[in-house]
This record gives structure tokens, sequence and C-alpha cells, in this order.
């Protein structure tokens, strides 16, 4: 809203710019300004100057262990206690002072004091009387946040996140008839609802249905396709009786129609399709986070998918970089070791030096062959390699190796597991050859899945998973 005029104080109405200017900044000058104002001197008249530098060099020197172990021996209970009083009641003089020189007067109808459970009970009421506060055993809230903090943060903010998720919840039970994603702002929205709304566009970025039994899943209008690439079908045809992805399926089996897809979709998409693996049992639909393994979203990845969409950062690479990265992604290699390539050429391995450099080692010295180098790259050059031996699992146990080869080329991937007892014994074990495998992950998770599969077939219950892929054994564990 613009300001036209304003009226000064004989009553003129003062319309150009400079002069509703004067009149605003005299207003609040004059409004802000105390007319009273308080003496500093009988503070400052008790400051003497009186220490010579030799004597504050004395006082700033760095104490020693046998000085604080001295002062502590010589304080007892009854002068400890009368120190507490007589600091007190300085602390009140000084309060007292403040006020008479600021203006501004201490609430103490809304202060607090606590003590520590050491503290004799008459000394509390003592230093309470002295500060006129109350004294209190659990600390209060202030503007509804706890006005101390202790050692466990997470149990003191704990009652937050609840009450955020009380208030999650209700927002819930508002749209019964929809889900977040399709709620509108609202006539009245809070400032809450529309931060929290505001986030609709970022999470319509990454999340994608997880295809279970299909029924609510959209083939033509949600996105399910995996990566990489677009989640969304690109071609819409809507002459065609199919409906869900659940009309995708074979007929009461767990199994995509192949021929179906083939004559609907072009083969780039009729191919990420079938790399979908279907559970052998079914289960619903799920909306989950596509650019994460766990596919479970957080902020920090939030974060990052926003930060690529504000910036790119390019690296500068030499055309003859440039011509062996080309070669080396068009070798017949798995793409695990392609990206180890890719990794030492531009030093992104996760040597001492990398990890130090970003803060994630306490040291760059290389936990291999306990030197300290300067180039990661040089690391490879110097390690011995590392001998892994296989550790049994517990006696009552048995543990689960599971690994994965992928062809990037042909789209699929070759799985295994081998089953061993406390002894070294041979349980059990399988291959398989997976067609329609979109990248390595999967593969990896086809092998543990089988493993799995096995293990629950053959009643072993108290098992060891180990491979490598952390992601799919924490959500094995989970």
């Amino acid at each position: 809203m613009e300001i036209k005029w304003l009226e000064d104080q004989s009553g003129t109405m003062v319309n150009d710019e400079s002069g509703i200017e004067a009149i605003a900044t005299g207003y609040f000058d004059q409004l802000f300004h105390s007319n009273v104002s308080g003496s500093p001197d009988q503070i400052l008249a008790g400051i003497n100057s009186v220490i010579t530098t030799d004597m504050n060099n004395l006082l700033l020197r760095q104490y020693t262990s046998e000085e604080i172990f001295k002062a502590i021996q010589s304080m007892g209970p009854t002068k400890a206690a009368d120190a507490t009083i007589i600091s007190a009641a300085r602390l009140r003089s000084i309060i007292t002072e403040f006020e008479e020189c600021s203006r501004q007067r201490v609430n103490f109808d809304k202060s607090l004091i606590s003590f520590s459970a050491n503290t004799l009970e008459n000394v509390q009421e003592t230093i309470a009387n002295i500060l006129q506060v109350r004294i209190t055993i659990e600390p209060e809230k202030y503007l509804g946040l706890p006005s101390q903090v202790g050692r466990n943060r997470i149990a003191t903010f704990k009652y937050l996140a609840d009450r955020i998720k009380e208030r999650i919840d209700a927002w819930n039970k508002h749209y019964k008839d929809t889900d977040f994603m399709e709620s509108g702002l609202g006539n009245y929205p809070s400032l809450t609802w529309k931060s929290v709304w505001s986030a609709k566009a970022l999470l319509a970025t990454g999340l994608q249905w997880k295809v279970g039994n299909g029924r609510k899943i959209s083939m033509w209008n949600d996105g399910w396709l995996p990566m990489p690439g677009n989640s969304h079908i690109t071609k819409t045809d809507v002459s065609i009786s199919a409906s869900f992805v659940a009309d995708l399926f074979i007929p009461n089996e767990r199994k995509w129609d192949i021929e179906k897809i083939s004559n609907l979709f072009d083969s780039e998409e009729a191919t990420r399709i079938l790399s979908i693996p279907l559970a052998a049992d079914e289960h619903e639909d799920e909306l989950v986070w596509r650019y994460e393994n766990s596919e479970i979203y957080n902020v920090k990845n939030g974060h990052k998918l926003l930060q690529r969409g504000i910036r790119t950062i390019h690296y500068t690479v030499s055309d003859e970089i440039k011509g062996l990265y080309s070669k080396l992604w068009n070798l017949q290699l798995p793409l695990k070791i392609k990206i180890t390539i890719w990794q030492f050429i531009r030093n992104f391995m996760p040597t001492g030096l990398n990890l130090y450099n970003k803060h994630s080692a306490n040291s760059s010295i290389c936990r291999r062959c306990s030197r300290d180098v300067k180039d990661g790259r040089s690391t490879v050059n110097r390690a011995q390699p590392q001998q892994v031996n296989w550790k049994p699992p517990a006696d009552d146990k048995v543990k689960i190796n599971f690994d994965s080869a992928y062809d990037p080329n042909n789209k699929t991937a070759t799985s295994g597991f081998l089953i061993q007892g406390s002894e070294g014994e041979v349980l059990g074990s399988g291959i398989t050859k997976h067609s329609y495998v979109q990248y390595s992950f999967v593969g990896e998770a086809l092998a543990a899945v089988a493993a799995l599969k096995f293990v629950y077939e053959s009643l072993f219950r108290n098992i060891e998973l180990e491979g490598d892929n952390l992601t799919i054994i924490k959500k094995n564990q989970s």
C-alpha cells in the first residue's frame, strides 16, 4: 500500500516524498527515544584503574592442573555455599544497577532458577529469596520451547516431532477422499501449511509408484517406470482398453504379459517395463523416492535435487580424456569395473587423502600401507593387496553370501548365492540368469531375494547376510 500524504504536528498535510520521510522519521525517533536517562557515574565510580600490566599478565596466564586441584581441595561445603550466596547477592545488585541505567526492568515473576541435586535446600531458598525468583524442579517451556537443553537433545525435542506428526495426521484426516499430492492450498492457509504445500513440486519430481498389484497405478497418467529416464509413459493411447498397470499382467499370474507390452509400447519402454521385478506374493502399490536405492526420501537428497535444478557443475575435461571415456564405456566389462576405473581417473576413489579433504576422516594416512600420500591415485601403486578372509557365522547361524554380474549392453544379470554353516560346510547354493534388468542394483537385489527364499524354504531362521551392497542388507535387516 502506498502512503500518499501525512499530517505534521501543525496539522498541515504533506504529500512530497522528502516531507513524508521527515515526518515518519521524527515520529519513530520520538516514539523510541527516552527523555529519562540514568547516569552510569555510580557504576563507573566504583571502577578504579589499579591493575598494573604485570598483574594483568599474571591473571591472564594459563592456570595449571595443580592450581585447580588445590582450589577444589580448599573449598568445603560451607565455604562453597557462602560463596554462592554472596555471588547471588552481587548478581541481584548488578541487575538493579542495570535497571536504573537502562530504564528497563527484569520480570522476576516469569524468571525461574534450578539447582543441581547436591545443593542444600536451605541454600536454594536463600538464593531464591535474594534473586526474588521461583525455584523449579522440572524446566518449564518458554514460547513453546524448553528453557534448558541437557545432553540428550533427542529426548528433549522429541515432543516437537510428536506434535508435528499429530498435525500431519490431522491433515490426513482432513483429506479423507484424496492425499497430499492431490490436495489444494485452501482459502485461508496457515504459514505452516503453505510451507509444507510448497514442497509438492519437489516431491512430484522424485516420487514414483512401485508396482505391487498394479490396481492403483494409472498406466498413462502416473509415474511408474524405473530409472534412468522419465518415469511416465511418453506415448498415450486412450483408445486402448488397458487403464491400469494391472492390465499388463498375465491373468491370475504374477508375470508380465510380454506380448501385450511389446504391442503397446516401443522397444525402449517395453524393456523398462519388463525390467520391473514382480514379487511372488501380491502386495499393495506404494509411492517411493526414485533417487535413493533405499526408496526413502530424506532432506539431504531433496536439497541435492533442488541444487541440481538451480545450477549445473561443469568439469573441464580434455579431448584426450574424453576419448578415453568413450572407449571405456564401450568396453565389454561389468559396469562396476567401469565405474571404478572412472573414479580412479577422476581421483574420486575413497582414499585416505580424499576422505580427509572431505572431512570424513581425521587423517590422510592410508589404511593399507600406513603412508601419508599427497596424491590419492598413488595409493593404488603403493598399497599392497589386502587379503579378505571369510569369517564363519556363530554356531547357531548360517551365513548367506550373494553377488551379481551385470551386462549393461544386453540388460541381463547373473546372480548367485552361497549358504554356509559355522564350520564352513556348504548348505546350499544357486545361480540364476535374469533378463530385462535395468541396472546392476536390481541384479544384486534379485540375488539376495533368491538366497532368502531358499533359506526360508529350508527352514533356516538365524542368518547372517553378507554382500557388497549395504542398502540391500539394511533393507533386509529392517
